[in-house]
């Protein structure tokens, strides 16, 4: 609860192993907005991008699921969802 007397939501623990990269956009979108991956805004396009390659590995292939492929993503709400192909083993965390 905050001083407030509103109940927060919890974030969800991430995975073992998994990479949490969480960015704050400074450029006021519409929250209504739909997007998908052909048509996102530049900076989503761009923390995506840096996303795989802040990981390290060597991608082989990248699949954009979930809302962003299915143009219902929504910045306010949506979380952004990818599957990695990448060659070799990754580095234990």
């Amino acid at each position: 609860m905050t001083t407030a007397g509103t109940a927060r939501a919890r974030q969800p623990e991430p995975e073992l192993g998994a990479r949490v990269i969480r960015v704050e956009s400074e450029v006021p979108h519409p929250a209504d907005r739909p997007q998908s991956w052909s048509d996102c805004d530049p900076d989503l396009r761009a923390y995506v991008l840096d996303s795989l390659t802040a990981t390290g590995l060597r991608t082989v292939g990248v699949y954009v699921h979930g809302s962003l492929a299915m143009r219902c993503f929504h910045r306010a709400k949506s979380d952004v969802d990818l599957l990695m192909d990448t060659a070799g083993t990754p580095p234990p965390c």
